[in-house]
């Protein structure tokens, strides 16, 4: 997510990358960053026939699914291609690890001496230009395949889709979800002063880790209260109805599908004091993000595996903008005007004057 400053325009905040080409010398940045847009523009029903087809005929979803990959239609197409392209790059970087620990073992059989020599290489890896940097999720994989218990390894092809997966689930989700709380934090004025003292506390020039995120409460409040009232997933969560059974008095029956909408119960005036309000304070009080009526990372077994990566990744793009810049709403986006297809996003960006601190 790039952010250029200008005095006397205002800019929207986050991408849209919506019809972009993917051409084959882009480099595998770029075609990330595509292919993650183009896989979220496919929820829009006018991008891909299958995507309606399935909603209108879940019981068709398995002959949908081959019909898709076999026969794609022009979003599809796009997003497989740069699916493919990530996916031959994670692969050529795994490969590479692979081939220098072969020729640096000496077939010792111990796990800790082969561990420290995956290790030494790993985080020796980036400087080599390998790709492989220290602390990332392939560095992650490769250093934690061997201790897999009463299982096998990961493959190096099982190892790729894990990365694209994290990929495409924590790029537009979380930038959605820092969009709405630079919106909602400029939107007002007396949370700005709280975020933006909490931020001068830490330090100006500081540079946030991960060990230093319990360090801005009030920033993690604003985050959660404007997931809450904007909740990252469009269409809610899905669940199949095990069993027949009765639900607000309607009949359920065996195998239905239910969507439950966040942007519904979030809001339920039963349930929160002003619903409609960007009220930080409420996600201070103990027991407030584990209500169920506070789902935006789902619950249960199936909640998101990534919720640490992206209050990480939210919380450190947050303090690194705000130690720079304060953020004033270009005029007529009050209320904001927002889209819902598989991500939930706002439908024209957030217009905003970038104003650099003193």
């Amino acid at each position: 997510m790039e952010l250029n400053t200008f005095r006397d325009e205002a800019l929207p905040f986050g991408a849209d990358a919506s019809g972009i080409v993917l051409d084959d010398d882009d480099d595998v940045g770029a075609t990330t960053v595509k292919t993650v847009a183009v896989f979220f523009d496919i929820g829009c029903l006018r991008r891909s026939y299958y995507i309606i087809t399935d909603m209108l005929f879940p019981e068709l979803a398995p002959v949908l699914r081959r019909a898709a990959y076999l026969f794609p239609d022009d979003a599809l197409g796009r997003f497989l291609k740069g699916k493919h392209k990530v996916r031959e790059h994670s692969l050529q970087r795994i490969q590479e690890v692979r081939e220098e620990l072969s020729r640096h073992s000496t077939g010792a059989a111990e796990f800790e001496v082969q561990s420290a020599k995956q290790e030494r290489f790993l985080d020796g890896s980036r400087r080599q230009g390998k790709g492989v940097a220290p602390g990332t999720f392939v560095h992650a994989l490769l250093q934690n395949e061997n201790r897999v218990i009463g299982g096998r390894k990961f493959t190096d092809e099982e190892i790729a889709t894990q990365v694209f997966t994290i990929m495409v689930t924590g790029a537009e989700t979380t930038a959605s979800a820092i969009t709405f709380t630079l919106y909602h934090v400029a939107a007002t004025p007396a949370a700005e002063a709280r975020f933006l003292e909490e931020v001068d506390t830490f330090g100006r020039s500081a540079v946030p880790g991960y060990d230093d995120l319990n360090k801005f409460p009030f920033l993690v409040a604003c985050f959660n209260e404007a997931l809450r009232l904007e909740p990252s997933l469009g269409l809610g969560t899905i669940r199949v109805c095990r069993e027949d059974t009765t639900l607000c008095g309607y009949r359920v029956p065996q195998g239905t599908w239910l969507n439950m909408s966040q942007q519904y119960y979030q809001r339920d005036p039963q349930r929160w004091e002003e619903p409609d309000s960007f009220r930080p304070d409420r996600m201070l009080q103990p027991g407030a993000t584990s209500s169920p009526a506070w789902t935006p990372f789902g619950e249960g077994s199936r909640s998101c595996v990534g919720v640490k990566l992206a209050y990480a990744e939210a919380v450190i793009a947050l303090v690194r903008l705000y130690q720079r810049f304060t953020f004033n709403l270009a005029p007529g986006q009050v209320p904001l005007k927002t889209e819902a297809y598989i991500s939930h996003r706002p439908k024209a960006g957030v217009h905003v004057h970038v104003c650099p601190r003193q």
